[in-house]
């Protein structure tokens, strides 16, 4: 009797630690399960609200630029015009300095605005613009300038004068290229909208983001522990990174990063893709911009993962501790 007692209690106990490792693996498992989900969810609500700063700069410039092209397309006179010629557009010009100023300084993230004159408008060596501008984005030194040389707008495929001839030849507001200013010399993208009155284009209401302000803005979000941010033009050049230059090429840095980035966003405006970069196994999640820019956090694996090793080690603790606890039982049983 008390060897079938003892074959019995040894039984019991061998199927309680069967069961126990079992419950434990069970729960590592699921817990892993919803951790990558959770944090995969996370990531992907980390991009969105940060690229909602980006996206509300850009709507800002948009929104303040049509306003000022909606303004110019009511206010100007075409019969005044036809009767003044140059005085009336030098005139017009005077009037809208201030009005243009008032734009640019309570647009947060503009560097420049300006009203330009088409130099077609009227047979002349010069043609008018109001252009105001604040080249050290201090707020403070801003300067104004109301006429420019015809010849500074040709030849018209002029790659610095995209931001003028692609919204005439279309008739549609946009975004450009990050390009360099002739005068300015500063990287920068511009929205440019173009100006019809009576169904005639007199021309465009634009203003510019420095890509300096535009990398102030990226640079300065905070992802994790070492995580940040970038931003990548359409054809997958760095626009702004906190180590490569303009236009290097993500390419040339991280194929497989770039051919996945590159299939991914041919699908989806919005995607987690697993790569590794100088040895370390990183996440990066991405989002498609209006401009088909595309803004991308990337964060070591591990700092994501965190939470999970963890849980892991808790598990596994108990895990053991219980398996040890069952089979001190036993011992003390026989």
């Amino acid at each position: 009797m008390g060897k079938k007692n003892h074959k019995i209690t040894v039984i019991t106990i061998f199927s309680s630690i069967i069961i126990i490792l079992l419950v434990g693996l069970t729960s590592i498992i699921t817990s892993m399960y919803v951790i990558n989900k959770e944090a995969s969810a996370n990531l992907l609500l980390l991009v969105q609200n940060k690229e909602f700063i980006l996206e509300d700069s850009f709507k800002q410039i948009e929104t303040a630029t049509d306003d000022l092209a909606n303004y110019a397309e009511i206010s100007f006179s075409p019969k005044e015009f036809k009767k003044y010629r140059i005085n009336y557009l030098k005139n017009y010009t005077q009037s809208m300095v201030p009005i243009v100023k008032n734009f640019m300084l309570h647009t947060d993230k503009a560097m420049g605005c300006y009203f330009n004159f088409d130099p077609t408008i009227v047979k002349s060596n010069e043609t008018y613009e109001a252009w105001v501008y604040n080249k050290n984005e201090n707020g403070k030194d801003v300067e104004i300038a109301m006429t420019a040389p015809v010849s500074s707008y040709y030849p018209v495929d002029k790659p610095e004068l995209q931001w003028y001839y692609k919204p005439k030849n279309t008739g549609k507001p946009l975004w450009t290229n990050v390009y360099s200013d002739i005068d300015l010399s500063v990287p920068m993208i511009s929205y440019i909208r173009p100006i019809y009155v009576e169904k005639k284009f007199i021309g465009t209401a634009g203003m510019d983001m420095s890509i300096k302000k535009l990398g102030n803005i990226i640079n300065d979000l905070k992802v994790y522990d070492t995580g940040y941010a970038f931003l990548l033009d359409k054809d997958l050049n760095f626009i702004v990174h906190k180590e490569y230059k303009l236009n290097d090429k993500l390419e040339k840095i991280n194929k497989e990063l770039f051919k996945s980035l590159k299939s991914s966003c041919i699908k989806n405006t919005t995607g987690i893709i697993n790569y590794k970069h100088q040895g370390v196994d990183k996440v990066a999640c991405y989002k498609k911009l209006n401009n088909e820019w595309i803004f991308v956090i990337a964060v070591p694996k591990a700092e994501i993962l965190r939470q999970k090793f963890n849980l892991e080690v808790l598990m596994v603790g108990i895990t053991l501790l219980s398996t040890i606890l069952a089979i001190l039982i036993m011992i003390n049983k026989e």
